[in-house]
């Protein structure tokens, strides 16, 4: 049943299901009580051993129970002296969140087997996890001296295996202190601490870990590499990227060297050039995921999508991030118009950082489908079921009620949402744009300006509230007061431009008005911001150019509300 069990173990759990089966099907009839034997002497009742625990921690594996497959492999871990079990008891307690046990079961595992680098490497994370930095040190200096590929090797690893915990408490680079004593002459180690150093945001520290790196292997490609990711993080772009290129026309051969070289690329938005690397990455080893995962989205969006159904296709055979490809596949076959074929890529996201995204998508696709009520309840099902991602649904649904016209079930959904959720900043913000929709403007102007007295800074709260006034009143000055705050706080927010614009028109001032919503326009082709823009071309007598605003901006979108009614106002229905 297992192979990581000694023999005997094994046999036992193959005659597991006949044993049971036999069990079941062994009915005595009663014939009363038996003879009684006054010779027999009654045997002492003895402690379950190591065969019964493995018995039930299995079978309660089998069945979901984790709490007693833990206690049960413990004590099958403290009775055995095969490190497997404890390993095994290992793994099902880390799986259960039960760190303490793990813990207990990961020491008797490495007493079990002296110097297991995978034993030690448990140490370390569960003392980490469990905030014992000192303790996981000293795991970690053992684990570097027994490493079965030599101490660089392990240094090397080090980055690999720490960088989830730096990340997540910067304090843990303190961890790497106990080995500089023994590993301070190799620039392995040095080069580690530069790159969790970085991890952590302490850029000095990884300054001087790197220059040490060059200085103990001035030749070593890895220092040059990382000396390249330090200039990047300082914004010296050009001189980083500079560097890499130096080093890939020397050393070219290296996948994992021009996937670095990529990366950098992509970062610095040069896209055409990051692909080309990666392209390169696969020419040398055709099935590297995150070259294959990375081209895929280069390819969905630059609109490819036979390339990107393919890249996709190739990262799912990889198991690389498995649950973000079928995501991914879900929104390129709804770009292709192949709604079932969306819905069926969306449902199979069952973890990952896109589940909540790839329900919303699902309602999105439903509501495409002309199944409004089916978006709806299959996301009040999941609120039901999932209490923990009530919020973040409650916010999609209420985006997605607004973008589809759906004024008054988004105020009822968003209004229910604060009764639950009162403190949530987005959701009043949502309720006071569909609000102001449904004509509660008393009521919006409650929400944003609640929003803005928690926080005076908040540019969208400020400008909602400034082009509300400025669509419905004529309080021009508040107007403007608000419109002009936001905009300093967000000088190149297109969406406040356009607000700063359609005031200008309100007041009757065209010029300006044109003047900011050209700018707007330049930034953000958004229906509104065409309709906008469009009529005030109009107005300025440049109806050809206003056309051709309006009639660029509904090819993108033929169904937006403000775009339509004010083509409507000015061309006729």
């Amino acid at each position: 049943m297992m192979a990581i069990f000694r023999a005997e173990y094994r046999a036992i759990f193959l005659l597991l299901p006949v044993a049971l089966s036999l069990a079941a099907c062994s009915v005595i009839p009663d014939r009363g009580p038996p003879a009684r034997d006054d010779t027999s002497t009654a045997a002492a009742p003895t402690e379950p051993d190591v065969v019964h625990w493995l018995l039930v921690g299995e079978m309660a594996a089998k069945r979901g129970d984790a709490t007693l497959a833990v206690s049960s492999y413990r004590r099958a871990a403290e009775q055995s002296d095969d490190p497997d079990v404890a390993k095994r008891a290992t793994d099902l307690a880390v799986a259960a969140g039960d760190l303490e046990t793990a813990l207990e079961t990961a020491e008797r595992w490495s007493a079990l087997s002296v110097d297991n680098s995978e034993a030690l490497t448990a140490l370390v994370r569960l003392n980490l996890g469990l905030g014992r930095r000192d303790q996981a040190a000293e795991h970690l200096r053992h684990l570097v001296a027994t490493y079965a590929d030599g101490p660089k090797a392990a240094l090397l690893a080090l980055p690999g295996l720490l960088s989830p915990y730096v990340n997540q408490d910067p304090a843990t680079l303190s961890a790497m202190d106990l080995l500089r004593e023994d590993y301070a002459a190799y620039a392995e180690y040095h080069y580690a601490l530069a790159r969790l150093a970085m991890i952590a945001g302490d850029m000095e520290a990884a300054t001087s870990a790197a220059d040490e790196v060059i200085r103990l292997a001035p030749d070593w490609y890895r220092g040059q590499v990382l000396e390249a990711r330090i200039l990047m993080e300082r914004g010296e772009t050009d001189a980083a990227l500079k560097t890499m290129a130096t080093v890939v026309a020397q050393r070219g051969d290296e996948s994992g060297l021009r996937l670095e070289y990529a990366r950098m690329l992509l970062q610095s938005g040069q896209f055409g050039a990051a692909r080309v690397q990666f392209e390169a990455v696969l020419a040398l080893t055709p099935n590297q995921p995150e070259a294959l995962y990375t081209m895929a989205l280069l390819s969905l969006d630059e609109g490819l999508y036979e390339d990107a159904f393919d890249y996709l296709t190739r990262v799912l055979r990889t198991g690389y991030r498995r649950f973000d490809a079928y995501y991914h596949l879900g929104v390129l076959e709804r770009e292709r118009g192949r709604l079932e074929n969306a819905l069926q890529w969306f449902a199979q996201v069952q973890r990952g950082d896109y589940v909540v995204s790839a329900q919303l998508q699902i309602a999105d696709v439903l509501i495409q489908m002309d199944q409004m009520e089916d978006a709806r309840r299959h996301l009040q099902e999941l609120r039901d079921r999932n209490p923990s991602l009530q919020l973040p649904l409650y916010v999609g649904e209420g985006e997605q009620l607004i973008r589809y016209g759906q004024y008054d079930a988004a105020f009822e959904l968003l209004t229910t949402a604060l009764a639950q959720f009162p403190q949530e900043r987005q959701l009043r913000y949502l309720r006071a744009l569909a609000a102001e929709y449904v004509g509660r403007l008393a009521l919006a102007e409650q929400d944003l300006r609640q929003l803005i007295a928690e926080d005076p800074n908040d540019a969208n709260a400020l400008n909602a509230l400034g082009y509300m006034l400025t669509v419905h009143t004529e309080r021009f000055d508040e107007a403007e007061a608000l419109v002009m705050r936001a905009l300093e706080l967000d000088p190149e927010n297109p969406a406040i431009i356009d607000s700063r614009g359609w005031l200008a028109y309100r007041r009757g001032d065209l010029s300006e008005a044109e003047h900011y919503l050209s700018q707007a326009y330049g930034l953000d082709s958004d229906p509104e911001i065409a309709a906008h823009f469009g009529e005030v071309l109009w107005m300025r007598g440049k109806k050809s150019e206003a056309r051709e605003v309006w009639e660029r901006a509904r090819r993108d979108d033929p169904d937006h509300r403000v775009l339509l009614e004010t083509m409507e106002r000015f061309l006729g229905p």
